[in-house]
């Protein structure tokens, strides 16, 4: 489903258990970066890590902003 525009993905569990990074890498950057947002999977899983792993990535900082944050905002509205 990588690539296509009616998709969204969010970063929660499937990368710190299932993905190494090169793959995460891979489908991030390879997917409209209009249609990505940040997950933690909270409580089962700690945000603080999910974000670390996020981090760790080698992706731009600018679509870590809209992963973070950008993407939300367009999605729900900023109230």
């Amino acid at each position: 489903l990588v690539g296509r525009d009616n998709v969204w993905f969010e970063t929660s569990l499937a990368p710190l258990f299932c993905l190494d990074r090169k793959q995460a890498e891979r489908i991030l950057t390879g997917h409209n970066p209009e249609r990505l947002l940040f997950g933690s999977d909270f409580p089962w899983y700690k945000m603080d890590e999910e974000r670390e792993y996020v981090e760790s990535l080698a992706i731009p900082a600018e679509l870590k902003a809209k992963i973070y944050s950008e993407n939300a905002i367009a999605l729900l509205g900023d109230k």
